[in-house]
């Protein structure tokens, strides 16, 4: 399951939808920050964003890497405050979203 924000440009993860699009994958949009709480939960398999803003992504930021999943910017490099990057994903599946 894919979750994307409603400000997520589409070019900006367009190889992630095209994926995901291939595998038979839902694509919702739950908006704000939930859907990495959901990503924390196990809920969703993985979400990416690219319009965060600090005060609404840092605690679930901190909630998805205390439960264990990988929390980077669409590079790979660890996500950092200011940084209106992010994905979201366990270990396991975290390459594959990056692809």
């Amino acid at each position: 399951v894919l979750a994307s924000p409603s400000g997520a440009t589409p070019g900006r993860f367009a190889g992630v939808a095209a994926r995901a699009s291939a595998s038979n994958a839902s694509v919702m949009n739950f908006g704000s920050a939930l859907q990495v709480c959901h990503v924390a939960s196990g809920a969703l398999d993985f979400a990416v964003a690219n319009a965060c803003s600090e005060c609404e992504y840092l605690a679930p930021a901190i909630i998805a890497a205390e439960a264990g999943a990988a929390v980077t910017d669409s590079s790979g490099a660890p996500w950092a405050r200011g940084n209106p990057e992010m994905v979201v994903a366990p270990p396991s599946l975290h390459g594959v979203v990056l692809g």
